[in-house]
């Protein structure tokens, strides 16, 4: 075979791999964009994650606390000491009774510690 005919040969295998190698590439794009997306929504999950624990590492003492017991006792089953008054504050809405206006208003705008309350029970019982 002339050396010229080997050179064609080559050319166009060399050209044949090359146009594989570029178009292969360029079908792995979109696949690699879609990754990096799900990479960063997985880092930020992490990232709260992270922040999370690290607030339930600084409640958790307190939770174990006898005042937050009794402040929970006190919202959500409506005790009350013997000792204490209540005043409850009657809404517009008459179907509902007293305690649970006072306990809805609060849920409706919950407060710092209510939210800090379920981050914490949410990575306690691994939701």
């Amino acid at each position: 075979m002339p050396k010229i005919t080997r050179t064609k040969i080559m050319t166009a295998v060399l050209i044949v791999a090359i146009a594989f190698l570029i178009f292969s590439i360029i079908k792995t794009i979109p696949e690699a964009v879609v990754s990096y997306e799900n990479l960063k929504v997985l880092r930020a999950n992490v990232a709260e994650k992270e922040r999370q624990k690290e607030l339930a590492e600084v409640i958790k003492p307190y939770l174990n606390t006898d005042e937050f017991l009794e402040q929970q006792a006190k919202i959500k089953l409506n005790y009350k000491r013997p000792d204490e008054k209540v005043i409850i504050f009657k809404t517009s809405n008459d179907n509902q009774s007293p305690f649970n206006d006072t306990v809805s208003s609060t849920s409706e705008t919950p407060s710092m510690l209510a939210r800090v309350y379920n981050i914490v029970l949410d990575l306690l019982l691994g939701q």
